[in-house]
């Protein structure tokens, strides 16, 4: 979306000339201490700067100061046009990017910390119940759910043994439903058609079983819905002889694509909206 803002702002004293600026969401920036050049923008203040020295600010501070954005200047029109990202255009940033549903006691210490350092060497915002005080309810956790974009669903053999692990994708699958969460299902040593249908043919399907045998029908019946819903899902297979490191750089990967695309999504929403 492009959308241009004239501003006549003091800068050291000096006015300067008006900005037309990018919009775009995905990283926040810090006011400049004593720099009052920021955009209002609903909930938050950006700071604008400069990739490199402008003809259009003479003074050397200024420009020294102003250091994030790309710019392009006109000496014709003395007009500069920043290329900038701001949190919450066309709408707010999700607190994290990645919620990631797994089995602790299988996975923690392991292929998800393993999995969490590359998700974070990139940059890319993450939760996992790691960082979760101990005692903490349920309700935490959906919380969690809710702020996220992106969730990561990393079945394994001891996953459905939690009744906290199904709950948490029963609450995924709403979130997807509802089209405000995407669901990336991860089949660790697994077979999905396993996941999908459990059964007691498959060491999934017994530990399924039995942890349904002390639930209720009403919460099997989500269980189910929501394994199968999310198994639906294109997702990645971890196999017994698969490279981890391979494996977590095939996972990071697409989670970068994911996000490029809720990015254009959101874009096309909002403009569908103005128009």
């Amino acid at each position: 979306m492009i959308v241009s803002i004239v501003l006549l702002l003091a800068l050291t004293g000096k006015t300067i000339p008006p900005v037309s600026f990018y919009m775009a969401p995905a990283l926040s920036f810090k006011s400049v201490p004593n720099h009052p050049m920021m955009l209002e923008n609903s909930k938050i203040t950006t700071t604008v700067g400069l990739c490199e020295p402008c003809p259009c600010f003479n003074d050397v501070e200024t420009n020294s100061i102003l250091s994030s954005s790309s710019l392009s200047c006109d000496t014709q029109t003395n007009t500069a046009t920043f290329l900038m990202r701001a949190t919450d255009s066309p709408t707010q940033a999700k607190v994290h990017q990645v919620f990631i549903n797994f089995r602790g006691e299988e996975l923690r210490n392991n292929f998800v910390s393993h999995l969490a350092d590359a998700l974070e060497r990139h940059r890319i915002k993450l939760f996992i119940d790691t960082y979760e005080q101990r005692g903490k309810d349920l309700n935490n956790l959906f919380v969690r759910i809710e702020e996220s974009s992106i969730a990561l669903a990393i079945f394994s053999t001891r996953y459905p043994e939690s009744s906290w692990c199904m709950d948490e994708l029963v609450k995924m699958k709403e979130r997807m439903d509802l089209r405000k969460l995407s669901v990336i299902p991860i089949f660790y040593k697994v077979e999905a058609d396993d996941v999908a249908k459990p059964t007691g043919d498959s060491e999934f399907g017994k530990n399924f079983w039995r942890l349904a045998e002390a639930s209720s029908g009403v919460q099997i019946k989500k269980w189910k819905e929501a394994l199968e819903g999310i198994t639906n899902k294109i997702g990645l297979s971890v196999r017994d002889y698969s490279v981890e490191s391979d494996s977590i750089k095939g996972i990071v990967k697409e989670v970068q694509r994911v996000i490029e695309l809720i990015g254009v999504d959101e874009e096309e929403s909002f403009l569908e909206k103005k128009t």
